[in-house]
């Protein structure tokens, strides 16, 4: 952080040609996200920001917030136990701490640039009123003065506009490290939802994977029963220990797994591991949706808004020699043909989790059908624990099928509006 000097005091005790040299070489430039950043882990900083500065992080200066047209930070609108899905970009931007520094790091600078433009104009406007006085003497000495102060006034109120400039177009610039914070922040938030998306994936399949190890158990059981009465074959308990066992195994991966992946989620959105904050469920897909999709004309949004493209088209624009130029514009023009055929390979993504979400909504629909007829068998006595436990697990797994499915699409869908609004998330970003 540029430390902030008393201009008032340095008004009074220098000349205006000397304050002006002295403010000039005071400037604030920009931070980039890598400055910003330097040297931090964002995983391993998230967990101990979060433990050591939870209570710390939920309070931002609101003139810190107001300068430069930057957006203020969303700490209330975050209260709760819950990580809610259509929050998740907030929790990053107030918690993540890479991304929250960074933020501070613009809200300070801009509201440091504007004071430097507000007391640039004070002293304008004061060396102008003595410009004015020196005047009325009518000296030719006089006179002399008169002309060199107000030339030094039109450069204090150029500079001052300067400043109040930098601050205010912070977010306009595509090139600036505030775009490149954006950029930052979106990559941030679209691994978050799919994080997200997966753990929830991961807890529909643990359901059905738990009750299939209930039934195995039952069905163990059930062998070792006969066993004892002599009425069991060997190959009948060997088969049901080893269902018990696979069942077993796929669990305690499936619980590791969702562990990891609630690890990441608190980490991107800057939260302890030991918050036990709950994770909000994600919306349901809307298959209706990918009727009215125009693929072509989103193709023509994806490459106007994309964030490498906006800054390969800015890029080297100064470009002087023909050979240069063609090969900039041929190269932009490459770029945008690829991002075109992404485009649409996403969309045909869509169409084939579309597929695969009808098929598994069919085949969850008959389960249910099935099920049904189950527990009037059970109520009826017609089928033993373990048979029940069977049809209760084959239903979970039906129904697991479908939540999946549904989950895989909505993730499809959202990946194809990243894409459209300007965001492709490569394996390396992920």
């Amino acid at each position: 952080m540029v430390k902030r000097r008393n201009w008032k005091k340095d008004i009074v005790s220098k000349s205006a040609a000397g304050f002006l040299a002295a403010v000039m070489a005071c400037s604030f430039p920009m931070v980039s996200l890598a400055e910003t950043a330097d040297g931090q882990e964002a995983s391993a900083a998230a967990e101990t920001s979060a433990e050591q500065e939870t209570s710390a992080s939920q309070e931002t200066s609101a003139s810190q917030a107001e300068a430069g047209g930057q957006t203020a930070p969303v700490s209330d609108n975050l209260t709760g136990d819950t990580i809610e899905y259509d929050q998740l970009d907030q929790w990053i931007r107030q918690y993540n701490p890479v991304i929250k520094s960074a933020n501070e790091a613009y809200y300070i600078q801009a509201e440091d640039a504007m004071d430097v433009a507000e007391q640039l104009r004070d002293k304008a406007n004061e060396l102008y009123d003595e410009a004015k006085d020196l005047e009325d003497v009518g000296t030719d000495e006089a006179k002399e003065s008169a002309k060199a102060l107000r030339k030094t006034v039109r450069e204090l109120r150029k500079y001052a506009k300067d400043q109040q400039d930098a601050s205010e177009e912070m977010d306009e610039s595509y090139t600036s490290g505030r775009s490149q914070l954006n950029h930052t922040q979106d990559v941030m938030t679209y691994n978050a939802q799919m994080l997200v998306n997966t753990y929830w994936q991961l807890q529909s399949q643990r359901t059905a994977v738990a009750k299939n190890a209930e039934a195995a158990q039952a069905a163990l059981d059930a062998s070792n029963a006969l066993a004892a009465q002599g009425m069991a074959v060997e190959s009948s308990l060997l088969a049901s220990a080893n269902s018990l066992n696979s069942a077993k195994a796929t669990l305690t991966a499936l619980d590791s797994s969702i562990e990891s992946v609630k690890r990441n989620i608190y980490t991107l959105t800057g939260q302890a591991y030991t918050s036990g904050i709950n994770i909000g469920a994600v919306p349901a897909a809307d298959p209706g949706r990918l009727d009215g999709i125009d693929v072509e004309k989103d193709c023509e949004a994806a490459v106007g808004n994309n964030y490498e493209l906006i800054q390969q088209r800015h890029t080297d624009a100064e470009t002087r020699t023909n050979k240069a130029v063609k090969s900039r514009l041929r190269g932009i023009e490459d770029a945008e043909a690829q991002m075109k055929i992404t485009v649409r390979g996403l969309y045909q993504d869509m169409m084939s989790q579309k597929a695969a979400y009808d098929a598994a909504r069919s085949a969850y629909e008959s389960a249910q059908i099935t099920w049904r007829g189950a527990q009037i068998q059970n109520q009826q006595g017609m089928l033993s624990r373990a048979e029940f436990l069977q049809a209760e697990a084959a239903f979970l797994q039906a129904q697991s099928d479908y939540q999946v499915a549904d989950l895989e699409l909505f993730q499809a869908m959202e990946t194809y509006d990243w894409a459209v609004a300007g965001l492709v998330v490569t394996d390396s970003e992920q």
